[in-house]
Parts: C-alpha cells; sequence; structure tokens
C-alpha cells in the first residue's frame, strides 16, 4: 500500500513549472491543471496553484479556484490559505464604521464556512483560536478611536 501511495505522489507534479509564466492566457494551463482533477485532494497542489494566481493578480481565477477545490478537501492548511485570501482581498478599514461592519460579516462568514467544513479536525485549533480573537477584538477595535475623538 504505500509503494502504491509513494507512487501517486510522485505523479504530481509540483506547479513550478508555472513560475515562468508571462503574457499568457489562463485556458492555456487547462492541461497543466489536469493532475488537480486526478488527484484532488494534493492540497499543497491546490496552494501552489492559488499562489501563481495571485502572483499574477487574478484574483476571479483564485476565486475559481477555491470553488472547485474547498468543498472536497478537509486540509487544515488549505483552509488556512482560504481564510488568508479573505483577510487580504477584504482588508477591515477602522475609519469607516459601516464598512467595518461589512467587512467584518464577510470574514465571520468565511470562518463559518471554514469552521463548518473542518471545524472538527484536531488541527483546526488554530482557526478556532483565531476566529474567536476576531469576534472578541470586534466592536472594542472599532469604537476605541472613535471613543477616544469623542472624549476630547
Amino acid at each position: 500500500m504505500k509503494t502504491r501511495a509513494r507512487f501517486h505522489r510522485s505523479l504530481v507534479p509540483t506547479f513550478d513549472i508555472f513560475e515562468n509564466r508571462e503574457n499568457t492566457t489562463d485556458s492555456s494551463f487547462g492541461p497543466l491543471s489536469f493532475p488537480l482533477f486526478v488527484f484532488r485532494v494534493q492540497s499543497q497542489q491546490w496552494i501552489s496553484y492559488c499562489d501563481l494566481e495571485l502572483s499574477h493578480s487574478n484574483f476571479s481565477q483564485v476565486e475559481s479556484i477555491f470553488s472547485r477545490c474547498l468543498r472536497i478537501s478537509t486540509s487544515v492548511d488549505l483552509w488556512r490559505f482560504y481564510l488568508d485570501y479573505i483577510r487580504r482581498i477584504n482588508p477591515i478599514d477602522p475609519t469607516n464604521l459601516e464598512a467595518a461592519k461589512q467587512t467584518r460579516s464577510i470574514i465571520a462568514g468565511a470562518f463559518e464556512f471554514a469552521l463548518a467544513h473542518i471545524g472538527q479536525d484536531r488541527r483546526a485549533g488554530e482557526i478556532w483560536v483565531e476566529f474567536l480573537n476576531f469576534l472578541r477584538e470586534g466592536p472594542v477595535r472599532f469604537l476605541l478611536p472613535f471613543l477616544l475623538l469623542s472624549a476630547t
């Protein structure tokens, strides 16, 4: 059994070949993404593929990749990458309270989505802690500058 697993892992190429991607369209990488369909649970391959697209600022392609891989994966690393991506594209602006509330609800929804899929995994403990800290810091972090301004 170990020999078979080692053989299958050797068939999964890394996406280092994408590093030299220059002025190509996304459709040209269709055949190269074939291993992702054969070995769908190889989370490191999905993460490398997302990193490639992020390095070229192809955010719509990254979201397409997430829609293909997240529901089938139980990899805590892949879900952590997803949460980091969500926090990256949804920065919280503490000066605009309404926008901050909306952004926080998007991020909280992403945490809930991730924890619904991998929350029972023992390695998801750090994500639970991050989520609880995120919920705790919410109102206090955004009200503090306004409270200081109104006190003067």
